[in-house]
């Protein structure tokens, strides 16, 4: 018998005040009152990412086929369930793109969803059970493994404990980190909110590990989940309906990609869903479209209807294919970086945000500096239709991305990686000749110039000096100087106000830099003894070159030489 529908009971962590508080809310309250929540407080910021896409994909699915007021697109026509039932002709991509982008500025004027989209999800009601014979969601029925070959006598077994990330455990290792450690029986356990929470983390950061597919395996390769390929971004607004608006869209930058209808995952039964993935193992670039990426799977996931969750909670599970990541640029949630040498030189995959690089350290990549692509996020609150909704407005950029560790062919995940960014959207929009878009870019630049060439090298003379080559004294150093202005550009790049003087608000940044790097500086001469004053002859740079003489003193002047002539700092 089914039960526990998404729709109506209570399982999504919303923080509901500024004070933190937060509450579970079913699928209708989300959506009801979203404009009224402060954002997602799932158990990890994985999570929240992974569920984030999952409500993204509900309102591409409705506002692609009918427009903020429940009215059908006159290119669109639909069955009683809210189906589409045909694609629109690329005759009308230019007045269907225009329809889109006026649904999304009504959405945002308006401030809060409409009532369509849950008359939507009442709609397919049947669909969003976790326990159900036929429909599970997120799931396969029985009849899916029966009726499919494995490479194996039985899908992989998983225990709940694996579908935790909180708890990070695998069959042969032991609990790493979490708060049901302490009571090691009860690791297994979740309650049914828990479960649906983890249950969409999971197809979207699942692993390696596991041994069961369809078949021999797949030319593609298996899934570990598609949003643990991914750098990913997403733009957070003041509130839940601002932050899911903010990353809704609608139309993207090739306007013939709008024209495909959405296909979630719900839209289609178990058996069809594995059947059309399979297909895909032989195209990997069969999804065209967000609700269908947002909600795809990695593993066909087989839960008993019957289950008692207030025993050790286990699944059963077979890998399902890879989507191919190069050039793939239908997703919109992530860094692109252009590879210059490996297997994949000269194409363009996600950047996996790493745990001891900022995310505005990455600003290029993040505003699509030079040959990297531009996120789709960026580029859509780059289009006029909706920077003029956004005009004077702050906006958070917020990285996340799962990180893996062990042994790379099963890939376990084992931390996340969170980070935020807050600034005027016109920092990002701004592209004009000059424009502050361009000037970040520089200021960044130089940033790292400063920190990598200028104090780097006066780091390595430090290493020269006192023979500490292969030390790893300087990548110390500059990990530790990251550290110090980390905070303070954060501040400074939040303070900015686009309409005032551009040039005394750059310098502003360019003398608080000089102070900080100045400061790391002479607290390192004063650690310097009479030996490092003396200096000593040093080693030349290549095999021919000659060696020099080096003491503090010349690299410390040379260093104060080069840091006043590269910021460049107007005075006045």
């Amino acid at each position: 018998m089914a039960r526990f529908n998404l729709i109506d009971e209570p399982w999504i962590r919303v923080v509901t005040d500024l004070n933190g508080e937060t509450e579970e809310v079913s699928l209708r309250e989300l959506f009801q009152n979203a404009h009224l929540y402060v954002g997602l407080a799932g158990d990890m910021k994985t999570q929240d990412f992974a569920l984030l896409r999952l409500l993204l994909a509900i309102l591409h699915t409705v506002f692609s086929r009918v427009d903020a007021w429940g009215e059908v697109y006159e290119w669109i026509k639909l069955d009683n369930n809210f189906r589409q039932l045909n694609e629109v002709n690329e005759d009308y991509m230019e007045g269907y793109a225009g329809a889109l982008y006026k649904s999304w500025n009504d959405l945002w004027n308006i401030g809060q969803f409409p009532k369509v989209v849950v008359d939507y999800l009442e709609a397919w009601y049947d669909r969003f059970y976790l326990f159900d014979e036929e429909y599970p969601f997120y799931q396969v029925n029985i009849k899916v493994l029966s009726e499919n070959k494995l490479n194996q006598k039985s899908p992989t077994l998983i225990d709940g404990k694996n579908i935790n990330r909180r708890i990070s455990e695998s069959g042969n290792k032991k609990v790493l980190f979490s708060p049901k450690n302490r009571y090691e029986e009860y690791s297994d356990l979740l309650s049914e909110p828990e479960l649906a929470r983890w249950l969409i983390a999971y197809q979207n950061y699942s692993n390696k590990s596991d041994k069961a597919v369809f078949g021999k395996g797949y030319d593609v390769g298996v899934s570990k989940g598609w949003a643990f390929e991914l750098g990913g971004i997403y733009l957070k607004g003041d509130n839940l309906f601002e932050s899911l608006l903010l990353n809704l869209t609608l139309v993207r930058q090739d306007q013939e990609e709008s024209l495909y209808s959405q296909k979630p995952c719900w839209e289609f039964d178990p058996e069809n869903l594995i059947e059309r993935y399979l297909r895909g193992s032989s195209d990997p670039r069969a999804v065209d479209n967000l609700a269908e990426l947002y909600t795809v799977w990695s593993r066909a996931i087989y839960i008993n209807p019957s289950i008692d969750m207030s025993k050790k909670f286990q699944f059963e599970v077979v890998k399902l294919p890879n989507i191919q990541i190069m050039d793939y640029f239908i997703e919109p949630m992530t860094l692109w970086k252009l590879n210059k040498t490996g297997t994949d030189r000269g194409h363009t995959t996600p950047y996996v945000h790493k745990e001891e690089r900022s995310l505005w350290r990455s600003f290029g990549l993040l505003s699509g500096d030079n040959d990297e692509r531009t996120p789709g996020i960026i580029q859509w609150v780059r289009n006029e239709e909706i920077k003029d909704a956004l005009d004077l407005k702050q906006v958070c950029v917020v990285a996340v991305s799962m990180i893996w560790g062990g042994n790379p062919t099963s890939q376990i995940p084992v931390n996340e990686v969170v980070d935020t960014l807050l600034l005027h959207e016109r920092l990002l929009t701004d592209l004009s000749e000059n424009g502050w878009e361009q000037r970040i870019r520089d200021v960044v630049d130089l940033t790292n110039q400063i920190v990598h060439s200028t104090y780097g090298h006066f780091l390595y003379d430090i290493e020269d000096i006192r023979n500490l080559k292969n030390s790893g004294f300087a990548s110390k150093e500059l990990a530790r100087f990251y550290y110090a202005i980390d905070h303070p550009f954060r501040e400074w790049i939040a303070s900015i106000e686009p309409d005032e003087d551009r040039e005394v608000q750059l310098n502003e940044w360019k003398k608080r830099l000089k102070r900080l790097v100045k400061r790391e500086a002479d607290r390192l001469v004063a650690q310097m003894g009479p030996r490092d004053f003396t200096g000593r002859m040093c080693e030349g740079g290549g095999a021919e070159s000659e060696g020099h003489y080096k003491n503090i003193a010349i690299s410390y002047n040379t260093f104060i030489y080069f840091l006043k002539k590269q910021l460049d700092i107007k005075e006045g």
